[in-house]
């Protein structure tokens, strides 16, 4: 039986789905956040851990510990996945969780530790998610308005004519020519789409979801200033980020001493990287010095 023409199968129905351009959205707040704590660690048995894995890890499960296993794999930093609980709900024994490379690792890993568990919650990645996936619509929306904005007609013509396969390249393509059609040769006419400039609306909002996702990571957020947010509210945004920033240095801090207790050589260790401990709007020493110096100068004339 031949299949009806309005019926479309399921790749079809597939290549017609929305596609938004979410991970390269995703990575630039990853980026972000992975410098906020600078991690040490005796590189000798943790040797092949990747620059920033710690708070990568943090970043999209929310949760990490450490353990040995079998060579020839030996210290392993992983997220986890919870097998039992103790009492306030914590990770009591754990698998590791996420992509396993390989059969031969897989028997290895998927071995029940007991090592304690660094708990977030949930996942700064899964925090963000909607947020990002809203900011991905509205950048795929800017770029048809501006398609549109560039390209205002559309063709009118009879059916099976060249208007819909011709607008459907136009917006696909990004064109920014306008199509000239000889009449006397098809019955068409161009149509004026009377396309209207949302780009400010859409930037807005763009604006609008980085602010939100920026208190969400907790990290300092240029746009409240330009936004017409009262110095209150600016100060509140402020102490609020400087609060989850000794919450979230001490909860590491108290995984670190725990580790080392029953491992000391592992000798793991956390602090608050320099960029985000220095105070937002201060100068640096040098420029200081040079401004005193020219104070001096001014005041011997």
């Amino acid at each position: 039986m031949t299949r009806p023409s309005f019926i479309n199968t399921k790749a079809e129905r597939k290549a017609e789905e929305e596609t938004l351009e979410v991970p390269y959205l995703m990575d630039y707040y990853r980026n972000a956040v992975i410098g906020h704590y600078e991690w040490d660690y005796n590189r000798e048995l943790l040797k092949d851990v990747p620059e920033g894995w710690f708070e990568d890890t943090l970043f999209c499960y929310g949760n990490l510990s450490c353990a040995k296993y079998r060579q020839p794999i030996g210290w392993f930093v992983t997220p986890v996945n919870p097998v039992t609980l103790d009492r306030y709900n914590r990770p009591y024994s754990w698998i590791t969780a996420g992509d396993l490379n390989s059969d031969a690792d897989r028997a290895f890993l998927l071995e029940e530790k007991k090592e304690p568990v660094l708990q977030l919650g949930v996942s700064m990645m899964e925090q963000i998610r909607p947020m990002i996936e809203v900011m991905a619509r509205c950048y795929k929306v800017l770029d048809m308005n501006i398609i549109g904005l560039s390209q205002p007609v559309a063709i009118e013509s009879a059916p099976g004519g060249m208007n819909g396969e011709l607008l459907d390249f136009d917006l696909k393509a990004g064109k920014r020519t306008i199509p000239v059609i000889n009449k006397s040769a098809i019955g068409a006419q161009v149509l004026d789409l009377k396309a209207e400039d949302h780009t400010q609306n859409l930037a807005s909002t763009i604006m609008f979801l980085h602010s939100k996702i920026m208190d969400i990571l907790c990290m300092p957020n240029s746009n409240l200033k330009n936004s017409g947010v009262s110095d209150m509210e600016t100060g509140n945004a402020n102490a609020g980020t400087s609060v989850y920033n000794d919450w979230g240095l001490k909860r590491r801090q108290q995984w670190c001493d725990t580790m080392n207790a029953l491992h000391p050589e592992l000798n793991l260790s956390v602090k608050v990287s320099e960029a985000w401990d220095k105070p937002q709007g201060s100068e640096p020493e040098e420029a200081e010095d040079m401004m005193a110096a020219q104070e001096g100068a001014d005041d011997a004339e």
